[in-house]
């Protein structure tokens, strides 16, 4: 299998991708186990192994271990600072605000425990195997580093189409999507210029603590479905932020050091 995903790396990572989301929603669809907290947290736990299990088949654990976690959130600064600074904001407005409905300490716990869940199982499968794999086959020279870059952002952005299947503005949806596809090519190059996938997962916990706050801790924002179908038009100039914040992130300089990385890997 790694054999097949490491010759073939663009094609067999839409392939996992599609199977990946593919075997969550099973997993979801198949849930018998009830919603007890024991049940829901079990689920999530589930959904967190699945990731993990596709690591070992498709690519190595290695990668769990590999890159500096320090480089890595150097290198995306912008994605840490500014999230945390949103988070705290959100925090803050809600703890003061007499209106907030706080969730249960357990409901809250479990927020948190979904957050996490969200960003462990995005970044194993689309830093963790795709970028990995699409990395070692391509990443010979600069053009090998924006090929990795802007293919497993595009594969990321288009898994999040997915949520057309809920009950949301098919609008909403695509300009999600086209967002995440931006997250994609950021990520992509932040786990290129450090290697700590963890430093990743942490900061893609964040972002989603930060834009889903309200869903996780509250019960004054309805579901993580009702903040997507609130998104609109001016909800895209991230995708332009990050996308010119990848091309920082990629500049010559810094692609070269990439390249040698991969030429003589530790």
């Amino acid at each position: 299998m790694k054999t097949i995903a490491k010759k073939f790396p663009i094609l067999s990572s839409a392939i996992i991708s599609v199977v990946f989301l593919a075997l969550t929603r099973l997993v979801g669809n198949l849930w018998i186990f009830g919603n007890s907290v024991v049940a829901l947290f079990a689920y999530e736990a589930v959904h967190i192994l699945i990731p993990f299990l596709f690591v070992l088949t498709f690519s190595d654990l290695e990668v769990y271990k590999k890159g500096s976690m320090l480089k890595t959130f150097g290198a995306g600064g912008y994605m840490l600072l500014s999230q945390l600074f949103l988070f705290l904001v959100m925090l803050a407005e809600a703890f003061f605000s007499t209106e907030t409905v706080w969730r249960t300490p357990v409901g809250i716990a479990f927020g948190a425990v979904t957050l996490f869940g969200i960003g462990f199982r995005e970044e194993s499968i689309f830093r963790g195997i795709v970028v990995n794999n699409i990395a070692k086959k391509y990443i010979s020279d600069k053009k090998g580093v924006y090929i990795t870059t802007i293919a497993s952002g595009v594969m990321f952005g288009l898994v999040h189409l997915v949520n057309l299947w809920l009950d949301i503005d098919p609008f909403s949806v695509v300009i999600q999507s086209i967002v995440a596809m931006g997250a994609g090519f950021y990520f992509a190059a932040v786990y290129l210029r450090g290697g700590s996938l963890w430093a990743l997962i942490i900061m893609h916990t964040l972002a989603d603590a930060a834009s889903l706050f309200g869903a996780s801790f509250t019960m004054n924002n309805g579901t993580a479905a009702d903040a997507i179908g609130e998104i609109t038009l001016l909800n895209l100039t991230p995708f332009f932020v990050l996308s010119l914040l990848t091309l920082f992130l990629l500049r010559k300089e810094k692609c070269d050091g990439i390249v040698a990385r991969f030429k003589s890997p530790e």
